[in-house]
């Protein structure tokens, strides 16, 4: 018999399977697990904590979900990081 090992983008999960593309993972259920996540706020958070300069769309997704998810960033900084150029 063939396998296959599928990884999920979601979980990072691999798991052995016969099929030629399973229907979902089997550990988070996620239909979506071959695609990736659409600029998540904490993407973002990772590339600017890393230095890495952000895109116009990653600046605002963050703006976008407001003080709830920025808490980890002082105001200042995050005013500074919408406003830097890419």
């Amino acid at each position: 018999m063939n396998y296959k090992i599928f990884k999920c983008k979601r979980c990072n999960h691999e798991w052995p399977s016969k099929q030629e593309r399973p229907r979902v993972c089997p550990k988070c259920k996620s239909p979506y697990w071959d695609k990736e996540r659409k600029n998540a706020p904490n993407k973002a958070f990772n590339k600017y904590l890393k230095g890495e300069p952000l895109s116009d769309s990653e600046k605002r997704s963050l703006d976008e979900y407001g003080d709830d998810n920025c808490g980890l960033l002082p105001v200042r900084q995050f005013e500074k990081l919408l406003e830097t150029p890419t």
